[in-house]
């Protein structure tokens, strides 16, 4: 078996392979050729325009005001009889 310090130091020093070289170009031209489409601008545009109109309704005066925030519980509501709750007492 291989020491894998031996086969990254092989690979390191291995020669790239020509066709490395001008994948950019490639890639680039593939791109360049690609005809610009709308329909990626149009659900884009429909999503900000909802978000806007979500923000400005949600921002009006007129709520009930600020809402207390409720008590962050990550593993569910506390139980009354956790031994935690029996060793503190009554609050």
């Amino acid at each position: 078996m291989n020491n894998i310090d031996t086969i990254l130091q092989q690979l390191r020093d291995a020669p790239l392979p020509p066709q490395l070289a001008r994948l950019d170009g490639v890639v680039l031209d593939a791109l360049a050729a690609r005809p610009v489409s709308g329909a990626i601008v149009r659900p884009a545009s429909m999503a900000a325009i909802a978000a806007l109109v979500v923000g400005i309704v949600g921002g009006l005066p007129g709520s009930n005001g600020p809402a207390a925030a409720a008590a962050v519980a990550p593993l569910g509501t506390p139980s009354p009889l956790a031994p935690s709750s029996l060793l503190v007492g009554e609050r």
